[in-house]
């Protein structure tokens, strides 16, 4: 197993032409193709493969030789595997898929490349954040375009409500948002607390207290939201909390 973790293709051909187990596990139930997944030994993957090395073992995390790849940024392993009939929409523990993977690192040749093997877009993670949110959240808009073009579900909200729009607007990501306005994107959408995408959009960083938009926040992102009718008067727990510190003089 180390010698496909550190590459040596050439060791590792030798060890399975002398009858080498090719998907014998560690401790955490992690294999040699796992671990050159992981790597991105190329030649290696190639080697196990060709030996017959099972593609869809998962370790104790729930990790794959698949997910592994993705989150790596190895597109020519991500394709081999793909080509041995890797299954594409299975889920870690934690619910996040392949695609989610390549979507948080904003692997984009590797989103292309699943999709063209029919991952399935709207897969959730168990805190409800799908490969949209993921890819909104870095401001990937050529990544969040693709996801929309294969059928990304919108206003689909994570557990603690908050839907792409309130994600991308707190992080004041003006391209993204202007993205999913287009795509009709619901303006008024409110989480738990009852905040809109246009109160995270006038927060600064990490601050729980609303402030002026109109000399502060993220100004291109408010516009773009009033010009789509957003609600001026959602009272969320941010406006809340302004109003009340605001009343107590702090």
């Amino acid at each position: 197993m180390h010698t496909s973790s550190n590459g040596h293709h050439i060791i590792v051909n030798d060890f399975l032409q002398h009858s080498a187990e090719v998907d014998v596990k560690d401790k955490n139930g992690i294999t040699a193709l796992m671990l050159a997944c992981a790597a991105g030994h190329d030649n290696v993957v190639k080697i196990l493969l060709e030996h017959k090395a099972e593609v869809n073992i998962t370790g104790k995390d729930g990790a794959t030789a698949l997910k592994l790849a993705s989150l790596n940024g190895h597109h020519i392993i991500v394709n081999d595997l793909l080509q041995h009939r890797t299954q594409i929409d299975v889920q870690r523990e934690d619910g996040v898929t392949s695609l989610m993977y390549a979507c948080f690192k904003c692997h984009e040749n590797i989103v292309k490349i699943v999709f063209q093997h029919k991952a399935y877009v709207n897969v959730a993670g168990k805190t409800g954040l799908t490969a949209l949110m993921l890819a909104s959240l870095n401001g990937q808009d050529i990544i969040v375009n693709d996801l929309l073009q294969h059928g990304a579900k919108i206003d689909v909200k994570a557990i603690d409500g908050k839907t792409m729009l309130t994600i991308v607007c707190f992080a004041g990501h003006d391209n993204v948002v202007k993205i999913l306005l287009e795509h009709k994107a619901d303006v008024n959408i409110a989480d738990k607390d009852s905040n809109t995408a246009l109160i995270y959009s006038s927060l600064i960083g990490d601050e729980t207290v609303l402030i002026d938009t109109c000399t502060k926040g993220h100004d291109n992102v408010v516009k773009m939201l009033l010009e789509h009718n957003a609600d001026i008067n959602s009272n969320g727990s941010y406006v809340r909390q302004f109003k009340w510190t605001s009343y107590h003089g702090e």
